[in-house]
């Protein structure tokens, strides 16, 4: 409990690791929040001013998500207040501790599977340099001497140069334009766009699933049916995802729709979802099913994570042997067309 926090206005995702890590064992250790806030400001000395200014803002009568807020991104902020709201807190502090230092870990793998592409990236780059500063006189003079009779041959290299311009043109006006298309989507648009997108999708979904079986789990066990749900999601930020879900699930409910329809709308959105609710349960006992769904979905995404960690590495070195033959047949080409028209 001695891990250095840098101060800044967001804290970085390992500061947040920390934080909620260290939080939840004083919690769990039957500290107050106040006596939470100060303990963290003397464990974290470079972080004093931040835990000073939260408790203030704790002790003028803001809430603890309010009090932190500031040093947060809007989803952790939302399930703090979601937890906060409902007596949940120590369990949701607990989950996003494990849930970042997760995130901090697999960073970090991201990281070591790049480190020796990067190198051989970066070596390639050198021995291209290299070749090219060596080569390129005696492949302009061989251009010269077989000029005639490699016409052929230039013409295909010059197009096939074409051809691979153009389509890196594309590929990045496609890229801005859909850009340019999600930032003009609503939020809900979005996050059904990246649960459809292959591999990434996958994943996104897992994320999706679990944050909000989780959060709809805090919020069933405080007794809130879901026409209350609805109206305490839109207590949020209208830009937020949980705002809109709960302003799109409102007026499915108010046109007298069954929710099932609602949740087979959204991709992002457990299926799974369906089953709970024809159980016919209590919602305390539909909030645990839903607490042991997200933490199966968060296991689930944690492995799918891994496994595309562990292509990152093969992948990078394939496209490194791709450029290398790229460029060796670039160059070699042009040579013994050259020297086959020469003889």
């Amino acid at each position: 409990m001695g891990k250095k926090i840098v101060n800044s206005s967001k804290w970085k995702l390992k500061n947040q690791a920390a934080f909620f890590e260290t939080l939840a064992d004083m919690l769990r250790s039957g500290f107050s929040l106040k006596q939470c806030l100060v303990n963290l400001a003397i464990l974290y000395p470079a972080q004093k001013n931040d835990f000073n200014e939260a408790l203030t803002q704790l002790e003028s009568g803001k809430t603890f998500s309010e009090s932190i807020h500031q040093f947060l991104n809007s989803k952790i902020y939302y399930q703090l207040m979601l937890a906060e709201s409902h007596g949940q807190l120590e369990l949701s502090v607990l989950q996003l501790g494990k849930y970042m230092r997760q995130r901090v870990e697999q960073r970090e793998k991201i990281r070591a599977a790049l480190f020796y592409p990067c190198i051989l990236f970066g070596l390639l780059v050198m021995m291209i340099t290299v070749l090219l500063t060596w080569l390129r006189p005696t492949i302009m003079m061989l251009n010269e001497q077989g000029k005639q009779s490699s016409e052929i041959t230039q013409w295909v290299i010059y197009g096939v140069k074409i051809a691979g311009i153009g389509l890196m043109v594309i590929i990045i006006l496609y890229f801005l334009y859909g850009v340019y298309w999600l930032k003009k989507q609503p939020t809900i648009a979005r996050h059904q766009w990246l649960s459809r997108l292959p591999l990434i999708g996958n994943i996104y979904c897992c994320y999706a699933h679990y944050y909000l079986s989780f959060n709809l789990a805090l919020l069933l066990k405080s007794g809130l049916g879901f026409h209350e749900i609805c109206n305490f999601l839109l207590r949020f930020e209208p830009q937020t995802l949980l705002y809109q879900l709960g302003e799109s699930l409102n007026q499915h409910l108010l046109s007298g729709k069954e929710i099932k329809m609602f949740i087979k709308r959204y991709a992002f959105i457990p299926s799974e979802l369906n089953i709970f609710l024809n159980k016919g349960q209590t919602n305390a006992e539909l909030s645990e099913d839903l607490l042991i769904y997200a933490n199966t979905m968060y296991q689930r995404l944690l492995k799918k994570v891994d496994r595309l960690i562990n292509l990152i590495q093969p992948i990078a070195f394939l496209i490194i042997a791709i450029i290398i033959v790229g460029i060796y047949l670039s160059i070699l080409i042009p040579i013994y067309s050259n020297l086959g028209g020469m003889s």
